[in-house]
């Protein structure tokens, strides 16, 4: 389906050419994933029964922009959508040490957390 006007889809490359002259490691950042541009899909409605239009729109455009992916914005992705999402936003390495971190000063598991 078609969503209402305003919804968007903003397209941004904040590095002019796409590519970022240097990402940091993760040994010094979790926010270790990313790329020159990024996508940010917006549904915008007002009534409970427009729904599932909105959100299978939203999905629709993830999925038809997913062979441009190479990560997620933590900030920004639905960690809800599924367990692989949260893995999407940092290298593998960043987050085993998120793991490690979390091991080490929440072993209770106390605090929140989509998809880890």
């Amino acid at each position: 389906g078609v969503p209402m006007r305003s919804s968007t889809i903003n397209l941004i490359s904040p590095g002019g050419n796409g590519e970022i002259p240097f990402m940091p490691d993760a040994l010094h950042t979790a926010l270790s994933a990313g790329g020159g541009a990024s996508a940010g899909i917006y549904a915008m409605w007002d009534e409970a029964e427009d729904d599932a239009l909105h959100c299978g729109w939203v999905r629709d455009v993830d999925a038809a922009l997913a062979p441009l992916r190479n990560a997620r914005y933590v900030g920004e992705a639905d960690l809800t959508a599924g367990p692989e999402r949260l893995h999407e936003c940092f290298s593998p390495e960043a987050f085993s040490r998120l793991e490690e971190v979390r091991r080490r000063y929440d072993p209770e598991r106390l605090f929140q957390s989509h998809g880890a």
